[in-house]
Formats: structure tokens, sequence, C-alpha cells
């Protein structure tokens, strides 16, 4: 007898809450024994749901992301991608890949450059290129506790599934905070605002948040959460999407 759909994503969420606690409730003695910091860091997370019988969805969900240090410099280049479908009909399709370089110019403040690509055509989203520039300002610094304050502008360029061509000035005010419990283990926040000079109605906020525990020294379990609201989106189309995704995530 087949289980519901329901079922299945219970359980499959089920499993990684336990795997959660049992990596956050591991002793301090495994921090001690933690290597020293890598210069070039690596994490990658995956996660797949799929249901039968009652209910017939795929839902796919993976990131990456990589990171190389120097003395001064911070280079970081990260992607995302959700896909599924839902009784044969696809229901998500959004991808994102980003790069980016930190430059430090003293231990308080940094200044960045970015570029991005975003498809989200269930958003009306067929391709938006965004390239910019801005000031970090290292508020809280590491050990356990990170929070950064960033503010900066540039341009965007924005193709809609209705077939129209956007190019605009943007100013962009984002935060990031970090919790490290040990090593490989830790609670992560960020939250981005977006505004379209062109037209001041026209803004996205953009949160994500993610909890993750280490079960070995490459492998551990992640739960994330990410939201993104546009104030004023194309006729028919809502004005949030959301993604909630567990799964397993690989680092070294």
């Amino acid at each position: 007898m087949e289980r519901p759909g329901g079922e299945v994503r219970q359980t499959v969420l089920a499993l990684c809450v336990s795997a959660m606690i049992v990596g956050l409730l591991q002793g301090p003695v495994q921090a001690q024994e933690a290597a020293p910091e890598r210069p070039t860091k690596f994490s990658g997370d995956f996660s797949y749901v799929s249901t039968g019988g009652n209910s017939d969805a795929q839902t796919l969900a993976g990131a990456e992301k990589l990171e190389h240090k120097t003395t001064a410099w911070l280079f970081t280049q990260r992607g995302a991608a959700v896909w599924g479908t839902s009784n044969g009909i696809e229901s998500a399709n959004r991808y994102l890949v980003e790069l980016r370089a930190d430059r430090e110019l003293s231990k308080r403040v940094a200044i960045y450059g970015l570029l991005g690509w975003t498809r989200d055509p269930f958003a009306a989203v067929n391709r938006r290129f965004d390239e910019g520039v801005g000031l970090v300002a290292h508020v809280i610094l590491p050990t356990p506790h990170t929070l950064d304050v960033q503010a900066g502008g540039g341009m965007a360029q924005r193709k809609t599934t209705l077939d129209e061509n956007e190019e605009f000035a943007t100013g962009r005010v984002a935060g990031y905070y970090k919790y490290e419990f040990r090593p490989k283990t830790y609670f992560e926040t960020e939250n981005v605002y977006l505004h379209n000079f062109d037209k001041p109605d026209d803004y996205e906020v953009q949160s994500r948040l993610a909890v993750v525990a280490a079960l070995a020294n490459s492998i551990g379990v992640k739960m994330g959460y990410s939201y993104r609201y546009r104030n004023q989106p194309p006729d028919g189309f809502r004005n949030w999407d959301s993604t909630f995704a567990s799964g397993i995530q690989i680092s070294y």
C-alpha cells in the first residue's frame, strides 16, 4: 500500500530535524579539534522530494558557494536553483548565479563589487542581470558572531516573460548575520532591499535564513527558508514567493 505524498514529506522533514538536533547537541570537544581555517572553502547542499499516489509531485533544490580569501580580498561565487512539477506540470523554475569580490580597507570597512544573473519565469522574470558596487561595515567581528551591513548602487537589465526589456539604476541595502555554535554548525540570515530608482514603487525585498548542523567532518544537514517580495509585479503575478528546503550539505 502506497503512503500518501504528504506523509513522505513529513518523514523526510522528521529525519532532517532529528539529524540536525544530533549535530547541534554534539559536544564542544570536537570544536577544539577542528582544523585551521582554509583560504578556499566550498559548500553545496541538495534536497529532493518525490511523492506518488494521491499526490504526484517532484521538487529539486540545490545551492553551492565557493570562497577564496587572501590577506585583503575575498572572492565569492554562489549559485542556487529550485525546480518542481505538480501532476506533470512545471510549478517552479528559479535560478541564481552571483560573482562577488570584497576588498578590505580596514578591520571594520570593506568595499565590494558584484555581478548577478537571475531567472524566475513564474515571477515574470525571463532573465535579469545586476551589476553593483558598495561599502561593507563589519559591525560585529567573529567569532562566534558575525554582523555585516552593506549599502551600494548599480544597474540592472531585466527582460520579462511579457517580452519587455527594462534597464534601470538600483540601490542596494543588505544585512548579514551568522552565529557559529561550533565549526560547520551555524545559523545565518541575509536580508536584501533592492530599489528601482526609475520606478520608486518597484522595489524588492529578499530574505533567507538557514541552520546547518555538522554530522561529520564534511557532511551536515541543512534547513533553509527564502522569501522574496516585489512591491509592483506585472499584472497577473503574485508579489511574493517562498521556498523551504531541507537536505544534505557537503563542505570542505
